[in-house]
């Protein structure tokens, strides 16, 4: 990755390969294992079952003005609770609806258990579920700049009465486990859910509203769902994506994902993987994605705007696909045309390209911008004009 195009001095880099090995190494002498979506049980059907946010929920959400943040999402099915699509009642804040006390703190004021110990990033990820699925529902208006929607997450789980997940500065409406809704405590970038009925798997949906922003990361790179001046999109590297998505964020739990994005009419959302549907609605359009590959949630796209998805054609067997925005089409044909020859070229070397699909997409962000979000690398179009088609091999290789 590069960020606004200023050069890192070798002994800098040196530096943090050196502290990069080590954490690896003391990883490795602890057991730390990665895990793989390749070893999770079947997706429950609790999460299949989750009703998406209707054509009316997402117009309304559309519409509203950002002084409205503080107002719950559209219910977006999967609770019989009533008071489930409104703001938590009760005068414990993040708790949820009808719950008379918040969720007991699993450390007892030490060390949180439910850490995934990263060395980097102690306060990222959780060591007692295996995302298998994540189900994204949003709905953005770029007037109001404000987000709108659910996520339902399918999880194996360790034997336990709560689960911990990443979840940034948002406003957690309700949490549904299983079916039902449940307590929640949400502090800082964490959200803490249950008590639960202990269970080897679980579906958890989050219905929560956020505001596009810059959000910061740990290691001062800007990350966030980041306004444009026709849309948004979404930098999430190293750890930004929990300050628009409650997930469990960090990299070494990849799963598969679905995307149903939901924009004001005339505009495109684009996320990984396929487009498998694009329905319009009462003044909208919803751009349903997935991505079947397990992915990381710092690997996710997702743009929205004035933006136009472009057939590649396919790279021996690669299926290419491209995004720019739909003025800048014809001045990146040069960068898409190439894209075929440099997976040929490096397939002989490295082997076949190990996903389905491989493509660009080329937004209105800073320049310097290059990230190798899973499936189509993310570049600025600030930095592409002007001939240079070899620049963007690089995250192919990434």
């Amino acid at each position: 990755m590069s960020c606004g195009g200023r050069a890192v001095p070798l002994a800098a880099r040196l530096a943090l390969v050196a502290t990069l090995a080590a954490a690896v190494a003391a990883c490795t002498d602890a057991g730390v294992e990665t895990r793989s979506a390749d070893r999770l049980p079947p997706s429950t059907s609790a999460a299949a079952d989750t009703a998406p946010p209707t054509t009316d929920d997402a117009a309304t959400a559309t519409t509203e003005s950002t002084d409205d943040r503080e107002t719950a999402p559209p219910t977006t099915g999967g609770s019989t609770d009533s008071t489930a699509s409104s703001p938590p009642s009760t005068d414990e804040p993040g708790t949820a609806p009808g719950s008379g006390a918040s969720p007991p703190d699993p450390a007892g004021g030490g060390e949180d258990p439910f850490s995934a110990g990263d060395p980097l990033f102690p306060e990222l990820g959780s060591s007692t579920i295996d995302v298998q699925s994540y189900d994204v529902r949003l709905a953005y208006d770029p007037a109001t700049e404000v987000i709108n929607g659910s996520v339902t997450i399918a999880m194996a789980s360790q034997p336990t009465d709560m689960i911990v997940l990443d979840a940034g500065e948002m406003r957690i409406a309700a949490v549904v486990a299983d079916g039902t809704d449940v307590a929640f405590e949400h502090d800082g970038d964490e959200l803490r859910i249950g008590p639960l009925t202990p269970a080897p798997t679980h579906a958890v949906e989050i219905r929560y509203r956020d505001q596009a922003q810059d959000a910061g990361s740990s290691p001062g790179l800007g990350v966030g769902w980041i306004a444009t001046e026709t849309g948004s999109y979404v930098l999430n590297e190293p750890d930004g994506a929990h300050s628009w998505l409650p997930s469990n964020d960090h990299p070494s739990d990849k799963a598969q994902w679905r995307f149903e994005i939901t924009v004001p009419a005339g505009l495109t959302a684009v996320a990984n993987g396929q487009l498998v549907e694009e329905r319009a609605g009462s003044g909208t359009t919803t751009w349903v994605w997935e991505e079947t590959d397990p992915m990381a949630t710092y690997l996710v796209q997702l743009l929205t705007g004035e933006y136009t998805v472009v057939d590649g054609g396919v790279a021996g067997d690669v299926p290419l696909v491209h995004v720019a925005l739909t003025t800048d089409v014809a001045q990146m044909q040069e960068y898409f045309e190439v894209t075929d020859d440099q997976i040929r070229f490096f397939e002989p070397l490295f082997g076949p390209y190990p996903l389905e699909r491989y493509g660009l997409a080329i937004t209105e962000s800073f320049g310097g911008l290059a990230m190798e979000t899973q499936g189509r690398s993310l570049f600025s179009r600030e930095d592409l004009p002007g001939g240079r088609p070899g620049v963007v091999q690089h995250n192919l290789l990434s």
